[in-house]
């Protein structure tokens, strides 16, 4: 018997969860009272080395009495820079005997990070700049969990009843169910849960179109017959504007938009990770989120083989949701 469902998790790129990747580095140390002149003679080297791949490093690192300054993958400091540093540094020792600067081979994040606990862990490496990510972390609340789940087990009940492989997807609006279907993969392989419910929604929006089409229509046609009416009777000419407004924003009142464009903020919920049909599918019709039951191991576009709603050059994105059972 499955456990039940307990909560839901985001299913994020995988730059949102990845360990630290650590990559060789140099620096060199100085003095605290003369970090600030070698920061800026070795500014541009620095800067021209590390701009493109690691702008998320920091350019020096504080220890008890002394700083660290990154210079980056090479192991040398240019003849012209490294004479400035030796003689800033010989200003300050009062020491004509300085000659030499030691440099030491570091280990620094190869990534910059994404969240705050890779931040916290990755900076004690090297010091880091933690940058918000264009992606926010969707944070539900306990009430939109349950009910969620409640809907998930609605695709589940459907996808039992109905789907000859048991597999079964609702797609709600509002919170209410505007389409459902089970599989019929064994009378048709491109009869996949997700894609019957799409047909069902394209199908309702169509008719809904093609009703508030008919209603223009209507309209206009009243329209021209007002319009001839006021021709041969100016006199009534108030009152015809009155009705025709009237009209008109009743329509506006009690009908869904007319540039509603498919699934545009829909929610998906589903029985099973749903296939690379099926998410691009979803994808092009601008869902708002997927929430999904079981994992696709062979096939899952959205888990399992790829997180296809993260591709950053796919024109839509939307979020993912999977369940966890206790």
């Amino acid at each position: 018997m499955d456990r039940q469902v307990i909560n839901l998790e985001e299913i994020l790129p995988f730059s949102y969860t990845r360990d630290v990747e650590l990559v060789p580095m140099y620096c060199f140390e100085v003095k605290k009272e003369v970090a600030k002149d070698a920061l800026n003679i070795m500014k541009d080297y620095i800067n021209n080395q590390l701009y493109d791949k690691y702008n998320h490093l920091k350019r020096c690192r504080k220890c008890t009495d002394s700083v660290q300054i990154l210079i980056g993958a090479c192991n040398h400091i240019p003849f012209e820079l490294s004479q400035k540093l030796i003689e800033k540094m010989k200003q300050e020792n009062n020491n004509d005997e300085f000659n030499d600067i030691i440099i030491t081979k570091i280990m620094v994040s190869k990534y910059a990070p994404i969240t705050r606990k890779q931040y916290i862990e990755w900076s004690t490496y090297w010091p880091l700049y933690f940058r918000k990510p264009d992606k926010d972390i969707l944070i539900l609340t306990k009430e939109e969990i349950n009910k969620y789940i409640k809907l998930l087990y609605i695709s589940i009940d459907i996808g039992k009843q109905f789907g000859t492989c048991n597999s079964g997807c609702i797609i709600t609006y509002n919170d209410e169910i505007i389409a459902s279907s089970g599989d019929n993969i064994k009378n048709h392989p491109l009869h996949h849960a997700p894609m019957l419910a799409i047909e069902q929604v394209s199908y309702k929006l169509r008719h809904i179109w093609l009703n508030k089409q008919t209603e223009k229509n209507n309209l206009q046609k009243k329209m021209k017959i007002i319009h001839k009416q006021q021709i041969n009777n100016r006199d009534s000419l108030n009152d015809h504007k009155h009705e025709n407004n009237k009209s008109n924003h009743n329509i506006l009142i009690d009908h869904i938009p007319n540039d509603q464009y498919l699934c545009t903020n829909f929610f998906a919920f589903l029985s099973h990770e749903p296939c690379y049909m099926c998410a691009m599918a979803l994808l092009h019709s601008r869902i708002k989120c997927v929430i999904f039951d079981k994992e696709n191991k062979n096939n899952g576009a959205l888990s399992s083989q790829e997180k296809l709603h993260c591709i950053k050059n796919l024109n839509h994105h939307f979020k993912v949701f999977k369940t966890i059972r206790g």
